[in-house]
């Protein structure tokens, strides 16, 4: 249900062009760690005392890298409905 108390259904039959009209206006911002050149496969199941403080370091450098795109904190405009930004992959716009 969004802010204005309507649900949106969305099926199989739905014309493309109009599924983006009924998705709810959603910003995501992404922070997925990025893999140190270094780091094998252990890196999903390797929590130590070095390899921590790494990663707490480079979420906390990439929160605020995507935190200062203000225009990135505003809702998107009617009719566009989901956008998702990801600091490591701002090149690709």
């Amino acid at each position: 249900m969004g802010a204005s108390g309507s649900s949106a259904i969305l099926t199989a039959s739905t014309p493309r062009e109009g599924i983006a009209a009924k998705l709810p206006q959603i910003t995501i911002l992404q922070l997925i760690y990025q893999q140190k050149a270094y780091e094998g496969h252990a890196k999903d199941y390797e929590f130590s005392g070095t390899s921590m403080p790494e990663h707490w370091q480079s979420g906390y450098e990439n929160t605020k890298r995507t935190l200062k795109n203000r225009e990135w904190l505003k809702m998107p405009e009617d009719g566009i409905g989901i956008v998702v930004h990801d600091v490591h992959r701002e090149h690709d716009r």
